[in-house]
């Protein structure tokens, strides 16, 4: 839109000097130049308006043109300069238009959100000169503008009133959570933080705040007191004291405990269990610790009552779902091979009621149902089962799994396909799949040493028999055959059908050919005795890799002090630490080389209570504490390594890097920090791979610079995992690990017992 201007006065002093000298310039007319006059016409004959700038660009232009001669005469100067006034007059009418539109743009109701539009219109007004404000537009425009920006400034300081208080409510919040100094404990230090870094960020008016001075005083004054006990470690012990007290004191009488009272309990457990022995000892502590014992007999009553009573409500919706089901059986006269799936799931849910339940009345008539219709359905011709797969073989290498190989498919993807199902949990429910294992010149597929059902390669999706899964079995075997201790073996697969769909598969036996050693067990589970060599020193220990089939047990800590260790080599004897420390391990070689007490843990092999403790600074390649690949046993072991490794491969097993035997009931405490290049760390807590089965082992995450228990796992993991060093002073951990063995105090990392 077209601002108005008005230019009365501008105009009418313009005209003014136009007219001067006027009649002088008729008398010199005929003496000046033609370009001259040409000019002063140009000039004279200008009507100024606002659209007038095209003739003000033609008279600067015959300006321009104009000879030197021109430049003497007044009249020249004269009209020049009445140009000039000319185009400042449009450039400040642009200007005032440019500024009144920014004004206009700003809405009539204010808010918030208007402050570029306030501030554009005001850089815009202080761009002005004099001549473009005087203009009566301009001047109104300004008015509102002020009106604007008294209004914003209002609006903006009721908001940051608002933001203030938010913040100053927040900020209480946080200095709120930080406990009594007198509970105050080295952890409460992040509430500490939390306070001081949000404080950083409120404005000074709020820092102003009484209840923020007062809110503020808290944290410093905690501060204080965290830098007080790092100075004098020794009033730390009666602040724990408190803390456990009060926690204690702050839970429900027992009539008033529930569910919800879990954290509570935990918490006040937990700090049971940072006291020293000396402290627990306190009348007062004990008094509190009778009175958390009854409060968690009480919670451990009301969550076995919560449990049995869910139990029972599983138990009847089991029953139900069983009737249920039996209930969409068709009748035996109209049973069909298309129904097998169908009686297959009603077969599959009674067998999976418990046996208290399945004399109820209702479930035995329900049973019945499914016998008569079952005897139907084995007079229908099935389709057996059949492979696309060519051959079962041993893989090579440093894990000799047994590989099911398939013409197109693996053989797991094979299966899958037949059931067309898509997961582990789907196909679990479909077959049962056995594993046989054969001596190698053995013809007749009946003839087998053992089998067992391989739930791990369903469970993993794993193509994979693992070498461990292999070792357990003829291990079992050798209870009832004591000769069973090596040999070549060859093995085979069946496939049970469990959803009436197909017949199950016939034996097939592959053509790959491992040979095994592991030990044979009497039928208590137990080893044959075995000649025992005593180690107590350092070369006693070194002399272990000239034998490395003997059976070693430690009377003493051996020190390795001074020496860059290498590994032992391949292991096939037995180690026993009995609680004693491997001390003082160093290696620093790196490179392409490998790190490990032992090379290999051969399957024949068992390594148990020993604690490693030492520096690694560069393991080089592969690095696993015990060996870097594990055929056999190894448990009842702690490793505390701090160890580091550089090579292009870098990878670290707090363990062992490989697993393809059995580890046990193991605590690693280590340090651990892979720095490979050529693939990047590869590192895990406990091992990286897992073709084996590991149990009841845990690693603590607050040492370890890696989250990964296990790296790659396509074995067994029961029981197994990574925790703080807090969690894993619960004895509830180690409930399948022996006391014999172990010491395990609540409250406590356990320790080996040593002998």
């Amino acid at each position: 839109m077209k601002k108005k201007i008005y230019l009365l006065l501008v105009l009418l002093l313009t005209f003014t000097l136009i007219g001067c000298k006027k009649d002088k310039g008729d008398e010199e007319e005929n003496k000046m130049p033609q370009d001259t006059i040409q000019f002063l016409a140009a000039v004279e004959s200008i009507e100024f308006s606002l659209d007038c700038q095209e003739q003000l660009e033609n008279c600067f232009t015959l300006y321009d043109n104009l000879g030197e001669d021109s430049w003497n005469y007044d009249e020249v100067l004269e009209a020049f300069n009445m140009l000039v006034k000319y185009e400042n007059l449009l450039k400040d009418h642009d200007s005032a238009t440019h500024f009144i539109s920014l004004v206009e743009d700003i809405p009539y109701v204010i808010t918030l959100d208007d402050k570029n539009k306030i501030e554009a219109a005001e850089l815009a007004y202080g761009l002005l000169n004099d001549s473009a404000k005087s203009f009566l537009d301009v001047s109104l425009a300004y008015s509102n503008l002020q009106s604007a920006r008294t209004y914003y400034n209002e609006l903006e300081k009721v908001q940051n009133e608002i933001i203030d208080q938010k913040m100053i409510n927040e900020f209480i919040t946080l200095t709120n959570a930080i406990p009594a100094l007198s509970i105050f404990i080295y952890e409460d230090i992040v509430y500490v933080e939390a306070s001081e870094n949000y404080y950083e960020t409120m404005s000074d008016t709020a820092k102003q705040k009484e209840e923020v001075i007062a809110a503020y005083l808290i944290v410093t004054n905690a501060r204080a007191h965290y830098e007080q006990m790092q100075d004098d470690p020794s009033i730390y012990e009666d602040i724990l004291v408190a803390r456990f007290i009060e926690l204690v004191n702050s839970l429900p009488d027992v009539g008033n405990i529930s569910l919800e009272s879990k954290t509570a309990i935990e918490e006040a457990e937990a700090a049971y269990r940072d006291l020293s022995s000396e402290s627990r000892e306190l009348s007062d502590v004990v008094s509190a610790n009778d009175k958390l014992y009854t409060l968690r007999t009480k919670y451990n009553e009301l969550v076995a009552e919560k449990e049995e009573q869910e139990k029972e409500e599983a138990l009847l919706k089991q029953i139900k779902d069983f009737l249920d089901l039996v209930k969409t059986l068709p009748t035996v006269d109209s049973l069909e091979k298309a129904d097998g799936p169908l009686l297959a799931d009603a077969r599959y849910a009674y067998d999976e009621l418990p046996a208290s339940v399945k004399e109820q009345t209702e479930v035995v008539s329900a049973y019945e149902i499914v016998v008569k219709l079952e005897e139907k359905f084995e007079t229908f011709s099935l389709e057996k089962i059949t492979f696309s797969f060519y051959n079962l073989i041993s893989s090579g290498g440093t894990a000799p799994n047994v590989v099911l190989q398939g013409i197109e498919l693996t053989f797991y993807s094979t299966l899958k396909q037949l059931y067309g199902v898509s997961t582990a949990t789907e196909l679990g429910k479909c077959v049962d799949f056995y594993f046989y294992i054969y001596h190698s010149n053995e013809s007749n597929v009946d003839n087998y040493i053992c089998y067992g059902d391989i739930e791990n390669v369903l469970i993993n999706e794993s193509n994979v028999v693992s070498y461990g899964t292999v070792i357990t079995l003829l291990q079992e075997a050798s209870k009832n055959d004591p000769d069973l201790v090596s040999g070549e073996f060859k093995f085979g697969v069946r496939v049970i059908d469990r959803r009436n769909m197909y017949e199950d598969s016939d034996i097939f036996v592959g053509t790959g050919v491992i040979n095994y050693q592991f030990k044979n067990q009497y039928e208590d589970g137990t080893t044959p005795p075995v000649d025992v060599i005593e180690i107590d020193t350092k070369e006693e220990f070194l002399a272990i890799k000239d034998n490395l089939s003997g059976n070693y047990v430690l009377t003493a800590d051996i020190d390795l002090e001074g020496m860059e260790w290498e590994n032992l080599g391949k292991f096939a004897g037995t180690l026993d630490g009995r609680g004693h420390k491997i001390k003082n391990i160093a290696h620093s070689t790196g490179g392409d080389a490998v790190f490990g007490l032992f090379l290999e843990v051969l399957s024949s092999a068992t390594v148990s209570r020993i604690v490693l403790e030492g520096t690694v600074t560069d393991a080089g390649a592969w690095a696993g504490a015990i060996c870097v690949r594990n055929y056999g046993l190894i448990e009842n072991c702690i490793i505390n390594l701090d160890i580091t490794a550089e090579g292009e491969a870098g990878h670290i097993g707090g363990i062992s890097t490989d697993n393809n035997g059995v580890i046990k009931n193991c605590l690693v405490l280590s340090r651990i920090n892979g720095k490979g290049t050529l693939w990047g760390s590869c590192t895990a807590n406990l091992v990286i791979n897992n073709n084996g089965s590991i149990s009841n082992s845990f690693a603590s995450k607050d040492n370890s610079l890696t989250e990964k228990t296990i790296h790659a796992n396509v074995g067994s993991s029961i029981s197994c995992g990574t925790y703080t060093n807090n969690e894993l002073k619960n004895s509830n951990l180690y409930a399948a690990w022996l006391p014999s063995i172990w010491n395990i105090v609540n409250g406590e990392i356990p320790t080996l017992i040593v002998e």
